[in-house]
């Protein structure tokens, strides 16, 4: 058989091969969904749970100089949020470079996301 042919031969019934297919494509253009639920973002509190600022030069001064203060890390920019169930989720944060890990409302220990060293030689 001669190229020629078989390429013309080729190119008409990839012609109308792809013309089938689009005539023929997804003909219902709205999905119906039997499920009746609405997934919605609502706001349930800030974690950690906003403090008012007390003077601590005044009170508990002692407690603090023996104790220290605690430091909780706060999320400032998050990143993403996932949640494994409804009382357990993991954050990232971009603006502290963590992960926070929360389980019924307990905050573990962040994870630190940012290099020590920066290596620029790949």
């Amino acid at each position: 058989m001669n190229p020629r042919v078989r390429n013309i031969k080729f190119v008409i019934s990839f012609i109308l091969f792809i013309l089938y297919f689009q005539s023929n494509a997804q003909k219902i253009t709205s999905i119906k969904n039997n499920t009746t639920e609405r997934y919605q973002v609502k706001w349930v509190s800030q974690f950690p749970k906003a403090t008012n600022k007390k003077d601590s030069s005044k009170k508990n001064w002692l407690f603090t100089f023996l104790f220290g203060r605690k430091n909780i890390p706060k999320i400032t920019k998050p990143l993403a949020i996932i949640a494994l169930d409804s009382t357990s989720f993991i954050i990232l944060d971009q603006g502290t470079g963590t992960i926070f890990n929360i389980n019924d409302n307990k905050l573990r220990v962040p994870k630190i996301l940012k290099k020590k060293k920066k290596n620029f030689l790949l």
